[in-house]
């Protein structure tokens, strides 16, 4: 297996159907519905309408298929290799939709066509293997944990998964479909309603394990804690951001810090910064002033003002000038610190977990492979009938 590149799907959750490439998946028990997006990949013309699986996906994708895969020296089923590889080939296809990449008159990613010199791919179809062993070696190893940790189906499970089938099987009769035909249409002449089955029990499973991963998660304060700073901010920078700006000189700093400490001088409290803050903005001495979350979990800040707030030491009513070299200086006040919501621990923990799977993946703990060599992709446009663009 080749090493893993590094946009692993977020924490791993279920590895729903078409969820979009890079996007986080919300925590949940239970992948959903395996079929939700996916008639939009095919819905490029009002006038042609797909009748099986090779019309569906032209002649590039079977080529990828079939191919029989081992994890940890077992075999793994053949339709669930190729499940995996058909939701990253429809995947793609969201991101080939928004120009990333290279496409086919059909809409979907061009295997054949070559990589950006520095890749590391030959070609796309090199980086699409890579891509779907990712996220099979992560469902192989999320279930492998799930069985290690005792995680099983319980009838509750058991009977929203039946509950989750049915809803799909009525959307096969809801196209004309039976239920089988439904699943052969998406997933091959292979697939079997029994084989799909194991396959979706298995994303249910981990699921599972990503529940019970962030129940069991224990988050930094980094990610547990946001702080609010009230502050004002004085223009010297030393490095800045636009680089048609100069650099500040000594006596444009000397000048910003002895506005700020003016400032700072003046306030009996952090309740009065913003009033003698407000005077410094309209005196043109400062840029700005208000109030600000300072969440280090997720978009980072300026580094001078996030290592101020998260010092564990700090205390309600703290003020201070500080400098950043990007900005100039600050006068910084330390309104005080709130938990994070439960959805962003959960965000935080589902992290975690796909950096656990990424580092347990590359570094050689388990073997994923094919003896099955992979052939070039055939060109494009594909020979069936397709929509122009």
């Amino acid at each position: 297996m080749k090493k893993v590149i590094a946009t692993i799907v977020t924490a791993a959750i279920a590895l729903s159907m078409v969820s979009g490439c890079g996007k986080n998946t919300k925590l949940t028990e239970a992948p959903s519905d395996p079929t939700a997006s996916s008639d939009a990949s095919s819905d490029t013309s009002s006038t042609w309408e797909p009748q099986n699986f090779d019309e569906l996906f032209g002649n590039q994708l079977p080529n990828y298929l079939n191919h029989q895969y081992y994890f940890d020296g077992e075999p793994v089923p053949m339709n669930e290799s190729n499940y995996y590889f058909i939701n990253t080939f429809i995947e793609l296809a969201n991101a080939v939709s928004q120009g990333y990449y290279t496409a086919t008159t059909m809409g979907y990613l061009d295997l054949a066509a070559e990589c950006p010199s520095g890749s590391g791919y030959a070609t796309y179809g090199d980086y699409f293997v890579a891509t779907a062993e990712n996220k099979l070696a992560q469902a192989c190893v999320v279930n492998a944990r799930a069985k290690a940790e005792g995680i099983s189906l319980s009838e509750e499970a058991q009977k929203n998964v039946d509950e989750v089938l049915a809803a799909l099987k009525q959307k096969a009769t809801n196209s004309g479909k039976t239920y089988e035909e439904y699943l052969k249409f998406w997933y091959g002449s292979d697939m079997t309603e029994e084989s799909f089955r194991a396959i979706y029990e298995r994303e249910y499973l981990a699921g599972l394990y990503s529940k019970y991963y962030a129940q069991n998660y224990e988050p930094t304060y980094e990610e547990k804690y946001y702080h609010n700073v009230r502050y004002a901010v004085f223009e010297a920078p030393e490095q800045p951001f636009d680089p048609n700006t100069a650099p500040a000189t000594q006596a444009e700093k000397d000048a910003a810090l002895a506005a700020a400490n003016d400032v700072l001088k003046k306030c009996k409290s952090i309740d009065d910064l913003p009033a003698y803050a407000q005077e410094a903005v309209d005196l043109g001495l400062a840029k700005e002033t208000n109030d600000i979350v300072v969440n280090k979990y997720g978009q980072r800040m300026v580094p001078e003002f996030e290592a101020w707030a998260y010092d564990e030491n700090r205390k309600v009513g703290d003020m201070e000038v500080i400098y950043a070299v990007n900005y100039g200086y600050f006068i910084v006040g330390y309104l005080g610190r709130e938990e994070q919501s439960d959805s962003v621990i959960e965000s935080a923990a589902m992290s975690a977990l796909s950096k656990e799977l990424l580092e347990e993946i590359n570094s050689g703990a388990h073997d994923l492979h094919t003896d099955d060599p992979y052939l070039a992709s055939p060109p494009a446009p594909t020979p069936t009938t397709a929509p122009s663009t």
